[in-house]
């Protein structure tokens, strides 16, 4: 019995199963008149068809075991996706809090060196103050002094 190229596998295990009627070996697709047969419901489908166009079934065993695999995985993997993204979504909001307790620390200590500094700009000001009222007295008393002395002469 002769074999073809099976245009949906293309391994060499096409064979004739009656006139004008063809079936895979490997994918198990069935063929006839140049159509894939739905093993379902008995529709003929384009040869690029993945699922029967009346019944949504696949048309081949490859399509079969994807649509089989895509269905029970899907939900897991989707959960595992949702239950990984709570995760991180709580990992991030704690990483949110932290840094913004640092933040709020941080400006803490900046209001906290602020005042110190104004404190201490607030004495250095009043020392300063006192020597410049010290040495215009020193200067008033030397004037006072000079023009007595000049007076006196």
């Amino acid at each position: 019995m002769p074999t073809y190229e099976c245009p949906i596998c293309s391994e060499e295990k096409l064979v004739e199963s009656g006139p004008s009627s063809y079936k895979c070996q490997h994918c198990r697709a069935s063929i006839i008149d140049g159509e894939l047969v739905c093993s379902a419901c008995g529709k003929h489908n384009p040869l690029d068809a993945a699922k029967c166009e009346t019944c949504q079934e696949p048309l081949t065993i490859f399509s079969r075991v994807v649509s089989r695999h895509s269905k029970s995985t899907r939900s897991w993997r989707l959960d595992q996706a949702r239950a990984q993204a709570n995760t991180l979504k709580a990992a991030e909001a704690h990483a949110s809090e932290a840094r913004m307790e640092d933040f709020l620390e941080i400006d803490r200590k900046c209001k906290t060196a602020e005042r110190e500094a104004a404190l201490i700009q607030e004495e250095t000001d009043r020392q300063l103050f006192r020597y410049v009222r010290i040495g215009l007295g020193i200067f008033l008393t030397i004037v006072a002094i000079t023009s007595l002395i000049i007076t006196l002469l």
